[in-house]
C-alpha cells in the first residue's frame, strides 16, 4: 500500500491504526487506487456494507451482516461524513431510483481514548452496524 501511495500523484489515505483484529489480506494482496475488495458474499445477501480499515473489522463483527444486494447499501467509517466513502458512493450512486444509501461515522468533535470505547461513543462499532443493517433489512 505504501508503494501504491508513493507513486500515485495527489492525495492518499494510508490506515496507520494496527489495533489486534484478524488479518484480511496477505502481503502480496493487490490493491488499486479507488478500487473495492468484496471481503464476503453469499447468494442470501441483503445489504451492502462497505467499511476500510477498523470498521471493516467491525463490520465483519456484526452479528447480522448482509453484504451484497442492490438497493440497501451502509457505509461506516471512522472519520467525518465529509470526504469519506459513504460521501462518495452516495454521489455515486445520487442518479440511480430504489437505491438506499445510509452512512456511519464520526459526527461530532473526535476524541483521543481506547479504541472499542471510541466506537462506541461515535456510534460506529459493530452493535451499531448490525442495528442499521436490520432496519434496513426490514424496510425492504
Amino acid at each position: 500500500m505504501m508503494e501504491l501511495a508513493a507513486s500515485t500523484k495527489g492525495i492518499c489515505f494510508i490506515p496507520t491504526s494496527c489495533p489486534e483484529n484478524a488479518i484480511i489480506y496477505n502481503n502480496n494482496e493487490d490493491f488499486q487506487i479507488g478500487q473495492a475488495k468484496v471481503v464476503l458474499k453469499s447468494k442470501d445477501d441483503q445489504v451492502t456494507v462497505i467499511g476500510a480499515g477498523v470498521l471493516l473489522q467491525e463490520a465483519l463483527a456484526a452479528e447480522e451482516r448482509k453484504d451484497q444486494y442492490p438497493g440497501r447499501i451502509l457505509t461506516v467509517e471512522d472519520h467525518y461524513y465529509e470526504g469519506g466513502i459513504g460521501e462518495a458512493v452516495s454521489s455515486a450512486v445520487v442518479g440511480e431510483s430504489g437505491i438506499t444509501v445510509v452512512c456511519l461515522a464520526i459526527g461530532q468533535v473526535m476524541r483521543s481514548g481506547k479504541l472499542a470505547e471510541l466506537l462506541k461513543m461515535f456510534g460506529i462499532e459493530k452493535d451499531a452496524i448490525a442495528q442499521v443493517v436490520r432496519s434496513l433489512v426490514t424496510k425492504a
